[in-house]
């Protein structure tokens, strides 16, 4: 995209009890609504290395 290969994403969490009824280690619920996406279903090692 843009000419770039590769990019970089740095996200800063906190633990904030067990997850609620229906979630599983790893979902992330995006902010402004836009859904809930599960770290563990990115490609092997991609969540990782950080990219």
């Amino acid at each position: 995209m843009g000419g770039m290969s590769q990019t970089r994403t740095t996200i800063t969490a906190r633990w904030v009890g067990a997850c609620p009824a229906g979630w599983k280690p790893g979902d992330m619920e995006m902010p402004g609504g836009m859904g809930r996406i599960n770290v563990n279903d990115f490609p092997a090692g991609r969540a990782a290395r950080g990219g």
